[in-house]
């Protein structure tokens, strides 16, 4: 996100908030309003190139994939109902929040008022390619595209595992006992700060939240303290499997396009811009969903200062994203995080997000690859691996 609009919107979150909420900046941009959420990196960047594309679907290989391994991720659509409490306000206001799946593009998640099923709705995101920003004000609700196409799969629909069980293994969250919750068994992990935030460390004094997880990744609880109070607790109500859709949510609000939606732009891929990886295969059972351009611009200065390329494969269900980036100006800093051999892509670098696990490579000191996916180590790994070098340096 531009700076300039993180600000405006820290700004925004910060008001009406008692003294302790607004003295914590991590806290003023990571919670508040679920309508605009934590995102993956590369939706945190901004924006592109134009140019004129050849999208190919790759043919499978017959490398298979163990797509079970760490959690089945269960039924491809879904709906999860959750009370929200939001303790910086006095007294506590209760909302419900409605997360709505149909992998692998769309997402909704939508706050209504008063608690479940919830009344009016007041804010939210909706997420089907592109990203929609849904507000309201003096009763008027209206939507803002801040984000095209820039083909990755939907921030709202986490897959916490099997990353979280890796990273609780290495220490960086503290697993806990289990419990039911709307009907389903679920994992207690405590962290720092919410696990949908990205930002998993171990829990301490100004950070302690304790959250649920289903063996399918599916976030049913959590509860937020800071310096032992309430910061928000969310707890789901119901879970449904494969459910009627619902009314579209966009239906009679006026949605418009931002004039530079987060700073991004998209476009189809382009013999004309080059990178540094030919495009991979999709693995058995996968296709490719999705391939596109994406550039990120110096939102002062409205200058291009990297592009990318994002290619994403699904199989109905579990999703693999390959992003590759190119500064085209400072160098990149280096990824971190545990190391893995990766044959000639060279040395990768595991990290732990709440859409699954991520292999990051630094091509050379301007371009990085990264592999997304929510399938298990091991699986990530070998598809990571049949990835090769272009034929030709990028241009």
């Amino acid at each position: 996100m531009p700076v300039s609009n993180r600000r405006r919107r820290q700004q925004q979150l910060s008001t009406h908030k008692p003294a302790w909420y607004r003295q914590d900046p991590r806290l003023i941009a990571a919670t508040a309003s679920d309508a605009i959420r934590t995102r993956l990196p590369s939706r945190r960047t901004a924006a592109i190139v134009a140019a004129v594309a050849v999208v190919v679907a790759g043919a499978a290989t017959g490398l298979t994939l163990g797509l079970s391994g760490g959690g089945g991720h269960g039924p491809a659509a879904f709906r999860i109902t959750y009370r929200v409490e939001d303790g910086t306000t006095n007294p506590h206001t209760i909302t419900t929040q409605i997360l709505d799946v149909r992998r692998p593009f769309y997402a909704a998640l939508l706050t209504r008022t008063g608690p479940p099923p919830g009344l009016t709705l007041t804010t939210g995101s909706v997420e089907n390619r592109n990203y929609v920003q849904i507000s309201s004000s003096n009763g008027v609700t209206k939507g803002q595209i801040l984000q095209p196409d820039i083909a990755t799969a939907p921030g709202a629909d986490l897959r916490l595992e099997p990353a979280l069980d890796i990273a609780a293994a290495a220490g960086q969250l503290k697993r806990d006992a289990t419990k039911r919750v709307a009907g389903r068994t679920c994992t207690q992990f405590e962290s720092h700060d919410p696990l949908d935030s990205g930002n998993w460390k171990p829990p301490a004094a100004d950070g302690d939240v304790t959250s649920c997880v289903d063996s399918d990744g599916h976030l049913l609880s959590d509860v937020w303290m800071i310096h032992d109070k309430l910061v928000r607790s969310r707890t789901a109500t119901t879970f449904l499997s494969n459910p009627k859709p619902l009314a579209n949510p966009l239906a009679g609000i006026t949605v418009r396009t931002a004039s530079s939606p987060l700073g991004i732009t998209s476009a189809p891929l382009s013999d004309k811009v080059s990178f540094a990886t030919a495009i991979p295969d999709p693995p058995s059972g996968f296709r490719q969903i999705g391939a596109r351009l994406v550039g990120y611009t110096d939102p002062q200065r409205g200058t291009l200062r990297a592009v990318g390329r994002n290619v994403l494969y699904s199989n109905g269900n579990d999703v693999i994203s390959v992003r590759e980036q190119r500064s085209l100006g400072q160098p990149v800093p280096p990824p971190t995080g545990p190391s893995i051999d990766l044959g000639g892509l060279g040395t990768g670098h595991w990290s732990y997000t709440p859409q699954g696990l991520a292999i990051t490579i630094a091509l050379d000191q301007t371009s990085q690859l990264r592999v997304l996916g929510s399938v298990s180590r091991d699986a990530l790994t070998a598809f990571t691996r049949t990835i090769k070098k272009a034929a030709r340096p990028p241009g």
